[in-house]
């Protein structure tokens, strides 16, 4: 959550997509969601498909051309932080009994979007302690002077009385974000390609080559191996009878399949062996044919000269 570059709108794609994933967890069906969050059947079968580590990159695309915003009902705010900063001890503790009483794990996620709103704020806050700077203040000038009086368990309880007021909603660029979707999905298609074969042990240059898609820094490729935990490979220890049968699965791939790459990579699954390792038996294989070719060549040249 953050504000925009022009400070008049809060970005929220993070928090409005993992709302959505915790509703498809806790059950929902699309046309719940559709009336839920104002979006098409399209973005959500999208959605609910979506890997877990592709969210902070989509949500980063999507805050990208503002197509999600956190809508405060800022009156109604003021009113109930108004009630906060007023409110005496028994206030507060019948108020903590509400909240045991009817919050539970299900709340998790509105508790966090609440909690992360309040935090916005309150980091606006911290530049009043700074003179020397030049600020220019994006929260509504009376929701920073209620909560500056909040201390203690009256500010624990705000996010509790958020959710139950019904304080925020999303608001959504239909067309934004349906670009936004098409955008990441290319994108996601491409780098998928990329961690696709570092995760099968393919070297650099045939990761760089044949991705097919985007250019690959080494560094982010070091980093990939690193997450996934691939090491660099050797054909040293490998049995003579391996290499052999790699070889000839990768041939025999390369009549049926008709490209290099698909080759080696039927030849990395038949074999179960990392492509790097397929990679470096073919080129032994080819080198020590093109120089048997060459010392064959040579020795029939030598015959040629020495015969009459």
């Amino acid at each position: 959550m953050q504000y925009s570059n022009s400070g008049g709108n809060i970005l929220a794609a993070s928090e409005l997509l993992d709302s959505i994933l915790t509703r498809f967890q806790r059950g929902a069906v699309i046309s719940e969601l559709e009336s839920e969050f104002g979006l098409k059947r399209d973005h959500l079968f999208y959605l609910r498909n979506i890997n877990s580590k592709a969210i902070q990159s989509l949500a980063l695309m999507v805050n990208a051309r503002s197509a999600v915003t956190l809508n405060v009902d800022v009156e109604k705010l003021n009113l109930l932080l108004s009630s906060c900063v007023n409110a005496n001890n028994a206030d507060v503790n019948a108020l903590l009994r509400n909240v045991d009483a009817n919050f539970n794990g299900l709340h998790a996620i509105e508790y966090t979007i609440a909690n992360q709103y309040i935090d916005l704020i309150y980091s606006e806050l911290d530049l009043l302690l700074d003179a020397s700077k030049q600020v220019k203040f994006n929260a509504p000038p009376k929701t920073l002077s209620l909560l500056s009086g909040l201390t203690g368990l009256k500010k624990s309880i705000v996010p509790f009385v958020m959710i139950n007021k019904g304080v925020f909603t999303f608001d959504i660029d239909l067309t934004a974000f349906t670009f936004a979707l098409r955008a990441f999905d290319a994108k996601y298609s491409q780098v998928n390609e990329v961690i696709s074969l570092i995760k099968m042990g393919a070297d650099f240059d045939f990761v760089k080559t044949y991705n097919g898609y985007c250019d690959v820094s080494i560094q982010y490729f070091k980093n990939l191996r690193k997450i996934f935990d691939i090491q660099t490979f050797s054909t040293e220890k490998l049995a003579v009878k391996k290499k052999l049968d790699i070889y000839e699965s990768f041939n025999g791939s390369l009549k049926s399949e008709g490209t290099y790459k698909k080759a080696v990579i039927q030849a990395h699954i038949a074999c179960n062996v990392p492509i790097e390792i397929v990679v470096k038996v073919i080129k032994k294989f080819e080198t020590e044919i093109e120089l048997d070719d060459e010392i064959l060549e040579s020795q029939l040249d030598e015959l040629h000269r020495l015969l009459p």
